[in-house]
């Protein structure tokens, strides 16, 4: 028997057992009975019993409870109901003696309270105890039995105590992003991801953080600099976040990384300026995607160079389908163009980076020559059959042809140009040297990794490993491939030696290849075995560079870092390695143009400049308009030109146009500055005249002064040159200057001079011009007597009758070193195929008058034609060209003679 609550609670066996419980017992009594009857019985609650189980009636309005079953399973759930009845008797003296009390708690020592476990800390301690947090008004609530409430309160105080926070200096654009977001989500995912309960808060524009205790406020203060970024982001193309796929895009970032909870931010600081701002590893993301999103849609202009034109034409007839995918995709425009020659593209930034580098690959392994005919014809039979003869190229021998143009047009300057101002864009130049052969030097400060020429040069060590200074910078722009390439190589061949250079892909770099240098470690060797590495290095990498086919090349100063090479010593080294690969002969200096010498500090700026002033101080050199040396010089010596254009400026003022000075191995030099009318090109050349004798010259050379630029008529020359020194003979007062000649650039201005002659042959002479020695002043050019009907030509002087034929050069790409030389083969046959010499003896060639020759100059113009005179042991005429073209000659030729033959019967 059982009392409860003064309720007497018998136990009634039925068949089967049946134990009931009498009493007013709570309902929440019956629902704990009813719970724990899992324990006991296999079926559910309410379910009248079967034979092998048991079954709990529950009356909640009796407050009793039947249980029903076999013997064993009753006995079973008896203790349960004493435990039961035991809560229950301690929960009515609770509810007796319970007292509440409140403390004042801010949110952020409640957020640090409850991440540390208040709750579980106290239901451990005291199991029975409540603690309600109200954050309208910021109280905790605590609930319990007295002596237990006061046990809790202060335990909570003490821990209030040794909560500990901070200020922290963020950027402004990181504490509108922290104001923006939720705290408490946010500190989760920074500090408590991380086990460090801490929580940050703004107040009054300042971030603060607080934490349990001084060591987790160091982590948490460690943990918000590092989790947290911004990234400023340049678009060179400000129209693209104005466009409506921007904003889209922009839209669809933010839903996607700010989904669950804020972490991230994209943010306008000029309208061509982006700030993204949040957590790192979501602003990584999002500025990659941007990133893409930019170069995919950002309009650019790049330029391509290849080696000739032919390699443009053969890419455009053999390598079609590898780019004309892209030509209409996504707005991408390409223009092969031959003055330059290079392939202009256009469009969005990837793509045509893309592009630039497929051109490239389909461009470097290409193989090209020349053949060089100087038979007269070869270019006109070539444009005739032009059409014919590369379609049978093409067709047998998968090679193109081309003739080359060594003429520039305008597109073509501008097209270099721009080019070349894509090259310089990121460069700041000190000095720049202009070679004789065209090369170019420049030497000034860059980056390396943003240079866009075709070669960059790495300073390497012998295993390839790029782990600092330049080589890290280089691996750290070019991406992985840089050093997985370099990796490989050395798997294969082994570690670089001191001197030697190789060349890999440059991965995202702008340049097309990277040439890796190792220069020598200047203290573990002699100085002078130094330098030689040194110079090997350099040599081997423009010799690597050649092989690439590049036509320009970044160079640093190789050793003078880490390597420990005297800057000074290094610099002059490489400027006079340089110079020497730039005088080697054209088939020794390759494809080269342009030679960069860069570096990123202005200490090692300064010390290449000074080397590379010194050691090209006779080349033409430009120097920045800051500077206070000239801009060019093309003076064999500095020092000497200033002192010569300093004589020429102080000798030029009282002389109205004409100054004397002496330059190199000539003892007199004349500078005459003639206005374009004849009555001033008549006066100067009088005064020159005049010079010369007074400084007792025996001989003068003139130019023939180009009029066609003028507008004058192509006799005034002649005209005011034979005038001034008709002038000069009755002038002149001593008998010092005996030869006179006259430089003639041009073959038409020979018939000028000569009609000019003739027109003055016909005029009276006084006895003083008979009697002198300008009655023949032209005697190395023609007789001139005063009867011009006995008028003989002299032969002398003529090698050939009218202009001089360039050589004709046709350019030829295919894809091996066979296939081109056979083009070249078969191409050569065909050409000489069509080709005629024939030679023309007699004996009257010696009386062919001038104008004749004229004639036969004109003929010569006409029909693409060389006539050509010999004069030992007897005069004859060589006529070479195009069979058609030399028999029309040699008709006309020997109707000339026959002519002659004529005149002399009659």
């Amino acid at each position: 028997m059982l009392i409860w609550g003064g309720m007497v609670a018998q136990r009634v066996w039925l068949r089967p057992a049946v134990w009931q419980v009498w009493g007013s017992a709570p309902a929440w009594v019956l629902e704990t009975l009813q719970n724990n009857r899992q324990y006991v019985c296999e079926v559910p609650i309410n379910v009248y019993p079967y034979y092998d189980s048991i079954g709990m009636a529950l009356s909640v309005a009796k407050g009793t409870t039947v249980t029903t079953g076999v013997a064993t399973g009753a006995e079973r759930l008896k203790p349960v109901e004493e435990e039961v009845l035991q809560t229950t008797t301690r929960q009515f003296e609770m509810e007796k003696e319970c007292v509440s009390e409140e403390i004042y708690l801010e949110p952020t020592m409640f957020y640090i309270l409850e991440q540390g476990g208040i709750k579980q800390g106290t239901t451990g301690k005291f199991p029975e105890p409540k603690l309600t947090y109200i954050p309208d008004v910021q109280k905790l609530v605590i609930f319990g039995l007295p002596n237990e409430v006061s046990a809790i309160k202060h335990d909570i105080q003490l821990k209030i105590n040794k909560i500990k926070q901070t200020s922290v200096d963020v950027d402004v654009t990181l504490l509108s992003f922290l104001s923006e977001v939720d705290n408490k989500k946010m500190s989760l995912q920074m500090f408590s991801s991380c086990k460090i309960n801490a929580l940050y808060k703004i107040v009054s524009g300042a971030v603060f953080i607080a934490a349990s205790c001084d060591q987790t406020l160091a982590k948490a203060e460690t943990r918000l600099k590092k989790v947290l970024m911004m990234q400023h982001m340049n678009v060179q193309d400000p129209e693209i976040l104005k466009k409506p796929e921007w904003l889209k895009f922009k839209a669809e970032l933010v839903e996607a990384y700010n989904s669950a909870c804020k972490t991230v931010t994209i943010n306008y600081v000029t309208e061509s300026t982006l700030v993204i701002c949040g957590l790192s590893k979501q602003v990584m993301a999002v500025c990659e995607r941007v990133s893409d999103f930019i170069n995919k849609n950002t309009h650019v202009e790049e330029f391509v160079p290849v080696q000739c034109n032919t390699v443009l034409e053969f890419i455009q007839v053999f390598e079609s389908q590898a780019w004309q995918k892209y030509n209409s995709n996504n707005g991408v425009k390409i223009l092969f163009e031959n003055n330059g020659p290079h392939v202009k593209l256009s469009g969005g930034s990837l793509l045509v980076q893309e592009l630039k580098s497929l051109f490239h690959k389909l461009a470097d392994p290409l193989f090209t020559d020349c053949l060089r005919i100087c038979n007269p014809g070869a270019r006109k039979h070539f444009l005739e059959k032009q059409n014919l003869l590369t379609t049978f190229l093409i067709k047998h021998y998968n090679c193109v042809v081309m003739l080359e143009d060594n003429k520039l047009e305008v597109g073509g300057e501008e097209a270099k140009k721009n080019m070349a101002e894509q090259e310089d864009k990121d460069v700041q130049w000190t000095c720049k040297v202009k070679m004789p052969n065209g090369e170019v030097i420049v030497v000034g400060k860059a980056n390396l990794c943003r240079v866009a020429v075709d070669a960059v040069v790495n300073a390497a060590n012998g295993h390839l490993r790029h782990t600092g200074g330049l080589a890290g910078a280089l691996v750290f722009a070019a991406g992985p491939q840089l050093q997985d390439d370099s990796d490989k190589y050395i798997k294969k061949n082994g570690p670089l030696r001191t001197g030697q250079a190789i060349a890999t892909a440059a991965g995202q770099l702008p340049c097309r290849i990277i040439i890796h240098a190792v220069g020598p470690r200047y203290r573990e060797t002699d100085n002078a075995t130094a330098v030689r590495l040194l110079k090997r290095a350099v040599l081997e990498s423009l010799i690597v560079a050649v092989k690439n086919n590049s036509s320009t090349i970044a160079i640093p100063a190789i050793s003078s870092g880490i390597f420990g090479f005297p800057l000074n010593l290094c610099a002059e080294t490489i400027a006079k390695t340089v110079r020497e690969h730039c005088e080697k002969p054209p088939e020794g200096r390759g494809t080269l143009s342009k030679i960069y010498l860069l570096n990123h500090d202005d200490k090692t700026v300064q010390a290449m400049t000074t080397a590379v002033m010194k050691v090209f101080e006779d080349m033409q050199m430009q120097l920045p308009a800051q500077w206070s040396q000239p801009k060019s010089n093309t003076s064999s010596n500095k020092q000497k030109y200033a002192q010569e254009r300093k004589n020429l400026n102080n000798s030029a003022l009282p002389n109205c146009g004409i100054a004397v000075t002496q330059s190199g191995h000539l003892p007199l030099v004349i500078h005459v500055c003639i206005e374009n009318n004849t009555n001033d090109i008549k006066k100067k050349i009088l005064d020159a005249l005049l010079k010369c004798e007074e400084n007792k010259c025996t001989s003068a050379r003139f130019p023939a002064v180009d009029t066609s630029m003028g507008g004058l008529p192509p006799s005034s020359v002649p005209d005011a040159f034979l005038g001034a020194v008709a002038e000069f003979q009755m002038k002149r007062k001593g008998r010092h200057l005996q030869a006179v000649n006259v430089a003639v650039f041009h073959s038409d201005m020979v018939v000028d001079f000569y009609k000019s002659m003739k027109a003055r042959e016909a005029q009276p002479c006084t006895a003083l011009q008979k009697s002198s020695w300008f009655s023949n002043p032209f005697s190395g050019v023609a007789d001139i007597e005063s009867e011009p009907k006995t008028r003989k030509f002299d032969l002398s002087v003529y090698q050939s009758v009218g202009k001089n034929f360039t050589p004709v050069v046709f350019q030829f790409c295919g894809r091996s070193a066979e296939d081109v030389a056979r083009a070249k083969e078969e191409f050569y046959n065909i050409i000489k195929g069509e080709l005629r010499e024939c030679t023309i003896e007699h004996q009257c060639i010696a009386k062919i008058s001038a104008e004749d020759f004229v004639k036969l100059n004109d003929l010569e113009r006409k029909l693409t034609v060389k006539i050509l005179l010999e004069k030992h042991p007897k005069p004859l005429f060589h006529l070479e060209g195009l069979t058609q073209d030399v028999l029309t000659a040699e008709e006309e030729i020997t109707g000339i003679i026959n002519d002659i033959i004529l005149a002399e019967k009659a």
